[in-house]
């Protein structure tokens, strides 16, 4: 059993050594003018100058300028997001516009007096006595009467509603 640890233990340890013996030699570099430098010790000024109108004239010969190919980009994603995209903003519709309530009255009767016609509605239990033109509730004004309904306007939109006359009265 002792010597099942000991064995990867003293290679490991052979291994170790080796590579401290490589890093113990200091590396040869040649330089561009054909000398070799320690690769350890070399300073910034004795390592060879770039010629980078050369390397610019090399990327653009070998078409360096199209533009980068991603290597891990899923043939047709871009053309999926587009229409994934496209049909989520076909599914967000705009809200319906705000609308007018129910009409809250009910009609009682009318009665004319002095040439002007009076409307009787109940609304939650009051009596409103109406001309055309005037307003009532909340909100709300009385426009037109005809022979079988009466037309009121919400006014925070301005929207009509009708009122059926029939069968009251």
């Amino acid at each position: 059993m002792l010597l099942l640890l000991a064995l990867p233990l003293a290679a490991f340890a052979a291994f170790q050594a080796r590579d401290g013996d490589d890093a113990a030699r200091p590396s040869q570099v040649q330089t561009a003018t054909g000398t070799s430098a320690n690769a350890r010790s070399a300073p910034a000024e004795s390592l060879p100058k770039l010629d980078l109108q050369r390397l610019e004239h090399l990327a653009r010969r070998h078409g360096s300028e199209q533009a980068p190919v991603d290597p891990f980009a899923v043939p047709g994603a871009k053309e999926r997001a587009a229409a994934e995209a496209e049909a989520l903003a076909a599914a967000r519709v705009a809200p319906p516009p705000p609308q007018a309530p129910a009409l809250p009255f009910r009609y009682i009767g009318q009665q004319e007096e002095g040439g002007a016609r009076a409307y009787f509605l109940e609304q939650e239990e009051r009596l409103h006595i109406v001309r055309i033109g005037e307003k009532i509730g909340d909100g709300w004004r009385l426009d037109a009467a005809g022979d079988d309904a009466l037309t009121f306007t919400y006014l925070p939109l301005g929207q009509k509603r009708r009122l059926p006359l029939g069968g009251a009265g």
